[in-house]
């Protein structure tokens, strides 16, 4: 999910490309979860369950995976449940 990240960086933070670069070679040590067959597959599912887009349901599907238990983001339902891992819109 770091490209949600580095994208998120740019488009809402209105970093630059070397600032979004430092960023992430701070990162590069924080464990990360691949995309699979089994992590889209499970996307898919949550998407259809909860009516998300494909991109929102991956990471739901991620943080899932990971046993995250609270999702950071602005695109979800502040407080609703995705898959046992509950949405914190952090701007609110």
């Amino acid at each position: 999910m770091l490209f949600e990240f580095s994208n998120a960086c740019q488009k809402k933070l209105e970093y630059g490309a070397e600032t979004v670069q430092k960023l992430l070679a701070s990162l590069k040590y924080v464990p990360t979860l691949d995309k699979n067959s089994a992590l889209v597959t499970r996307a898919v599912e949550i998407k259809a369950l909860y009516g998300i887009s494909l991109q929102d349901a991956m990471i739901v599907a991620a943080a899932e995976r990971t046993g995250c238990a609270e999702l950071l983001t602005e695109d979800l339902n502040d407080g609703q449940m995705y898959a046992g891992v509950r949405v914190r819109n952090p701007f609110k």
